[in-house]
Parts: structure tokens; sequence; C-alpha cells
């Protein structure tokens, strides 16, 4: 059974029909031991070249070591995890379009560094609320994708701010009022 399922974990790697070398059989061995199929290692495969751009046997480890320790072993457990996150993104897509709207007048207006600061105040919010929520709270991945949203809306907030202390963008009732002769032209264009 083991020397039945590492020609199948180096399929899944890439590596053809060769025989594994010690360093790679150990990895290997664990990786069986924790109970993986070959299909996740190859999930985890791509992931590894996605980021690495080749096979970094450390990482790919270290992320089946991360999934075994979550409880997550076949390719359904994984995606399950990956289309929630997902869900949770999306669902926050009108506050990534806010941040991106009010970035762009800020620097449309030459303030670029509004939205960088903006970014940065963002990210030290990420991660400080990705530690809170996964590591304490044990959230897990919708901790995650909450803390990516919240900290999405704090850019948005950060932006918003600013761009009502600038005296171009001051909006007073009065320009809410429709004015029919520049709707007349704005039609006639």
């Amino acid at each position: 059974e083991r020397q039945g399922m590492l020609p199948r974990y180096m399929q899944a790697l890439r590596l053809g029909d060769r025989l594994p070398v010690a360093s790679e059989e150990k990895y290997l061995s664990a990786w069986q031991e924790m109970g993986f199929p070959p299909e996740t290692v190859a999930i985890a495969y791509d992931k590894t070249v996605l980021k690495c751009h080749e096979l970094k046997w450390p990482y790919c480890n270290g992320i089946l070591k991360h999934w075994h320790e979550a409880g997550l072993h076949t390719p359904e457990e994984i995606m399950h995890y990956g289309v929630q996150y997902l869900r949770y993104i999306f669902a926050g897509v009108p506050i990534s379009m806010a941040y991106n709207l009010l970035a762009c007048t800020l620097r449309s207006l030459g303030d670029g560094k509004t939205p960088l600061h903006a970014m940065m105040v963002a990210s030290c919010v990420n991660v400080a609320l990705d530690l809170l929520f996964v590591l304490v709270f044990r959230w897990g991945i919708p901790g995650a994708a909450i803390a990516t949203l919240i900290a999405q809306g704090c850019s948005v907030v950060f932006c918003l701010l600013r761009i009502r202390r600038l005296p171009v963008l001051k909006l007073q009732k009065s320009d809410f009022r429709l004015s029919g002769l520049l709707a007349w032209r704005l039609l006639r264009l």
C-alpha cells in the first residue's frame, strides 16, 4: 500500500515515473501518514508553484500540514472552505468598489498620499484582525474573510473622511436641485 501511493504522489507532483530520493520520500511518507490522497497533494503542488514558481518541498509540506491541522484532507473539504471564503469576499465587492472610487477621486485631485495611507491602515487592521479572529476566536476561514472586509471598510472610511474635508467637494443641498437649463444642455449632447 505504502509503496503503491508514492508513485501516485510523484505523478501528482508532476515528477513523472522516477523514484523519489530519500529527502523527498520523507515528505511523501509524512503526507501518506497524514491521510492525504494524491488529488489533495496535487492541489498543494499547484498552490506551491503559483507562489514559488517551482516545487518547493518545504512550502508544499507547510500547506499540507496546515490543512491536516485544520482537518482538511480531501479536495472537496478544501474547496468547500475556498468557496466559503470567496462568498464573503464577493459580498464585499461594494466595499472594494467604494474604496477604488474614493481613491481615484482623491488621485484625480492630486492627492495620491491619502489612498496609500488608507491601504497602509487597512493592511495593519487586516493583520491584527486576522490574528484576533483566526487565532483567538478560532473563526478560521470566515474569520480571515471578515477581517479582510472590515479592513477594506476602514480604507473606505479613511478616504471618505479626507474627501469630506476638501472644499472643492463640499456638497450643499442646492447642489442636488434639478436645473432645467443644465439638464436640457446635457440631454442635447
